[in-house]
C-alpha cells in the first residue's frame, strides 16, 4: 500500500508541477476575472469620492470575506473598513491578519454582528456600530485621517442586492 501512496503522490506532484498558475488556482476563467486588477467591476473597488485628502472606496461587490481580504490587500494606506451583514454566515476570523494590520477604525451596521463582533472585539482596532450605511458614512468620516481610504466592503455572503448597496453608500458618500 504504501508503494502506492508514493506513486500517487509522484503523479500528484507531477501534474501540479505541470499546470500553470492560473490552471492551478483559477479553474474557471470567471472567477480568474474577478481577481484580475485590471478588469472594473461596478462597485468593485470603485473610488466615489476624495474628501479631505481621504478617499471613499465602494467595494458593495465584496460579498465575502475572501474578496474583502484581496480588496483590502490592494489599498495601500490605512483602512476604515465600513461592514454590513445581516445574515451571520461569514467566517470573519479569515480577515484577522489584515485587518490587523491595514485597518485602523471598523464600523458596522446591520442585523447580524454577533459573529464579526466575536472576530475583532480583542484587536487594537476600534468597533463602532451605526444603523445604517448614511450614519456608518458619518462615522469613518470623522475617524478618517489624511491619506485613509474608507473602505465599504460587505463580505457578508449576500449577493442579491449588490447594486443597491453600491449606490447606497455611494449617495452617503455624496452627502458628506
Amino acid at each position: 500500500m504504501d508503494f502506492l501512496d508514493i506513486k500517487q503522490n509522484k503523479n500528484t506532484g507531477a501534474n501540479l508541477a505541470s499546470r500553470s498558475y492560473e490552471g492551478i488556482f483559477f479553474k474557471r476563467k470567471e472567477i480568474y476575472e474577478l481577481f484580475a486588477t485590471d478588469r472594473k467591476i461596478e462597485y468593485k473597488n470603485e473610488i466615489i469620492a476624495t474628501i479631505n485628502n481621504v478617499k471613499y472606496i465602494n467595494d458593495a461587490y465584496s460579498t465575502n470575506t475572501n474578496m474583502t481580504w484581496f480588496s483590502m490587500e490592494q489599498i495601500p494606506s490605512r483602512i476604515v473598513w465600513i461592514i454590513s451583514d445581516d445574515n451571520g454566515i461569514e467566517n470573519y476570523y479569515d480577515l484577522k491578519m489584515v485587518v490587523q494590520s491595514k485597518v485602523s477604525t471598523i464600523i458596522c451596521f446591520g442585523k447580524k454582528l454577533d459573529k464579526l463582533y466575536e472576530a475583532f472585539n480583542n484587536t487594537d482596532q476600534s468597533i463602532f456600530f451605526a444603523n445604517n450605511i448614511d450614519e456608518a458614512v458619518v462615522l469613518a468620516s470623522c475617524f478618517a485621517k489624511d491619506n485613509d481610504a474608507v473602505l465599504y466592503s460587505p463580505a457578508n455572503g449576500i449577493v442579491s442586492d449588490v447594486a443597491e448597496r453600491g449606490l447606497k453608500f455611494h449617495n452617503a458618500v455624496n452627502k458628506l
